[in-house]
């Protein structure tokens, strides 16, 4: 397949560039990401997004009214540095605070706790939330302990939608937590992707079948199992999540759309805008606290395994 693109390290720098130009009506451009065109209105708690590029729509494109205030962008499938998550925060804050919201990956958690700190010293309340809703990555048991996959964008829907609703931060945080705790995800894929610059796939799947528990990094599950399609044995993908959906009083947990490849932000780079906005000084009320502690999880792996088994 012929890929279009400049140089690969400027590939995130330039996608950006031209979403932000295209879609100008929603987004604006602030350094380290993207916040909605519109300024957070006074008093409504900010919820920020954010994570590595290469997983679009999110995380830019999850920004608007209804969805988050802002949206913190790393390098492809690399966390945005505190800094970066700082300044969209900033960006984005409108005095009630700011809520952190990110998928449960190392370098992740890292960043967006520090930025939490830093938003701290800046004077502004800042909470964080690492969603986890991976079932192949760790047991009902270890819940806390799986990645953040498509379970993302439900949650952080939920969020955003009681920031809108002028909820207060702790009632934002508490129901992001409800949200999480009832979302579960399962990925599968059929192929990888190639990265920018990449003469090959990140990972192949055999011809004729579907690798099954991938994390968004093509990182695979516990068991690192491939099975036929679903029409021949759907077992491998439909009994995990039947065990692993929460049953509560309001029903049992929803699904979420697949994450995407790089592909669809490839037409962004070859339209780009040089346009850039400062992140506005902002004050709020003092104090970081932590929400629910979540745990890191390893880095993804960079291949499938090369002997799957049936």
């Amino acid at each position: 397949m012929t890929r279009l693109f400049n140089d690969p390290a400027a590939f995130a720098d330039e996608a950006l560039e031209g979403f932000t130009a295209a879609h100008r009506r929603w987004v604006r451009p602030v350094t380290g990401g993207v916040v909605r065109a519109t300024r957070t209105p006074a008093g409504q708690v900010a919820v920020v997004i954010g994570g590595g590029s290469g997983h679009y729509p999110a995380f830019s494109g999850l920004v608007g009214r209804g969805l988050a205030h802002g949206a913190a962008v790393g390098n492809v499938f690399a966390s945005p540095s505190a800094q970066q998550i700082r300044s969209v925060a900033r960006a984005a804050h409108g005095g009630a605070g700011v809520l952190l919201m990110y998928g449960n990956y190392a370098g992740d958690v890292l960043h967006f706790g520090q930025a939490a700190e830093r938003l701290a010293a800046d004077g502004i309340d800042a909470r964080t939330f690492a969603v986890a809703d991976d079932m192949a990555s760790a047991g009902p048991d270890e819940s806390a302990e799986r990645r953040g996959i498509a379970g993302d964008l439900p949650v952080f829907k939920a969020a955003a939608a009681a920031a809108e609703q002028g909820l207060t931060l702790d009632d934002v945080v508490r129901v992001a937590e409800r949200a999480g705790a009832r979302t579960r995800s399962f990925g599968i894929a059929f192929s990888g992707c190639t990265l920018p610059g990449a003469d090959h796939p990140l990972f192949t799947v055999p011809e004729a079948r579907m690798a099954v528990g991938l994390g968004i990094h093509g990182s695979p599950a516990s068991a690192r199992n491939l099975c036929r399609p679903p029409t021949r044995r759907p077992g491998c993908w439909w009994t995990p999540c039947c065990r692993n959906s929460p049953r509560t009083s309001r029903g049992r947990g929803g699904s979420a759309p697949p994450s995407s490849s790089t592909a669809s932000a490839r037409s962004n780079t070859r339209n780009c805008s040089s346009s850039t906005a400062r992140s506005p000084p902002s004050s709020g009320r003092p104090g970081w606290r932590s929400s629910t502690p979540r745990s890191a999880n390893s880095s993804p792996a960079s291949t499938w395994p090369a002997s799957p088994s049936p």
